[in-house]
């Protein structure tokens, strides 16, 4: 006969052994399967061990970002694109005069950097001299600024213009879109000259060079 005790003994005894994967299974699964009183006390056991414990993992962040298109702004396929054209100068815009009183003093070539602004209608708003640019005697400097000014500011120009261009729409025919002329506007701008004096023969020459 079995001891009164046994099944206290077994469950007992049961707290040591270790808990397989099979014995792992939901309660509700044991109804499906012939088992003995003292193996259900043997599966209470297994699920009442705590399991051992693991070092915390450490955790990490990711942050992303992307463009958002404005749902109530117009959407178009046509593409931009302007074209800069420079301004030119008139034919009859004349050099400067190199300063009289100073052919005599036989100074080497003078140098000198300005820049010329311009409006947009072509008209000459304001002429200044780039002093780290140019290469002048500082005595004699100030002659030849004034002799540039004077030319310049009677000079022509044509304006500077900025023509707008955009694509073609689609007209279903698979060619290439072509471009079309949107808009062309005079429009304000500058440039750099540098004025070069020299004698020549005995003779005052000025060149000009970008």
């Amino acid at each position: 006969m079995r001891p009164p005790n046994a099944r206290v003994q077994r469950a007992r005894s049961s707290a040591s052994l270790p808990c397989s994967p099979q014995m792992r299974r939901p309660l509700g699964t044991l109804e499906s399967f012939p088992v003995a009183a003292g193996a259900f006390v043997l599966l209470s056991a297994c699920r009442s061990a705590a399991a051992p414990s693991e070092p915390p993992r450490a955790m990490t962040g990711k942050a992303t970002y992307e463009a958002v298109a404005d749902a109530s702004a117009e959407t178009s396929t046509q593409v931009t694109q302007r074209l800069f054209i420079p301004a030119e100068p008139g034919d009859k815009n004349q050099p400067p005069l190199y300063p009289d009183d100073l052919l005599a003093v036989q100074l080497p070539p003078q140098k000198i950097v300005v820049r010329i602004v311009l409006d947009a209608l072509g008209h000459v708003t304001s002429v200044t001299t780039n002093a780290e640019a140019s290469e002048a005697d500082p005595e004699h400097r100030a002659e030849f600024e004034t002799a540039i000014r004077t030319a310049v500011e009677a000079w022509q120009f044509k304006p500077a213009v900025q023509r707008t261009f955009v694509d073609s729409p689609d007209d279903g025919s698979g060619k290439p879109p072509y471009k079309m002329l949107k808009a062309e506007e005079p429009v304000p701008t500058y440039f750099d000259i540098r004025f070069i004096f020299e004698v020549t023969d005995g003779k005052g020459v000025v060149r000009q060079a970008r």
